[in-house]
């Protein structure tokens, strides 16, 4: 059973967007685990609209040493990407609704020559977008849904 930490945190003052309620940084990290449509269509049907075929990827938290680990990995691929998870604190002193990601391998940079970071938001146990953190707030990539079936050889 993964247990909750007390994770690193940083000072960010931020307005949340009109999602609705947002699952909180705790239960980001309990709901997370999973497999993962990330392929996207522009279908008019919204069940029609995510692939978990090929495409999809699986997501855990670990704790390693301590410290909560983020992992993912793309179906058929022996690779994984990880980063450490961390929280922010908004002006109100409350954790924000969201998990922060930097993942070790990331080469992207920010216009100001930063690794690019992101976040983590859910709106529900099903759903997450990503947001990272150099973008205007409330822009986020389209919508991932949880697979609700097992990978192929399963």
């Amino acid at each position: 059973m993964l247990r909750l930490l007390s994770l690193p945190v940083l000072a960010a003052a931020f307005a949340l967007p009109s999602y609705g309620e947002l699952l909180s940084a705790n239960e980001i990290i309990l709901a997370i685990e999973g497999r993962w449509a990330l392929a996207y269509e522009d279908d008019p049907d919204p069940e029609n609209r995510f692939r978990c075929d090929d495409l999809a990827i699986h997501i855990q938290i670990d704790e390693i040493d301590g410290d909560l680990v983020y992992r993912s990995q793309h179906e058929g691929q022996e690779a994984y990407d990880t980063s450490p998870v961390l929280t922010d604190v908004l002006n109100n002193g409350q954790t924000a609704p969201w998990i922060r990601l930097h993942y070790e391998s990331e080469d992207r940079l920010t216009e100001e020559g930063e690794p690019v970071e992101w976040r983590l938001i859910m709106p529900d146990e099903n759903t997450f977008f990503w947001a990272r953190t150099d973008w205007e707030w409330g822009f986020t990539t389209k919508p991932r849904r949880r697979c609700l079936t097992q990978a192929p050889g399963m």
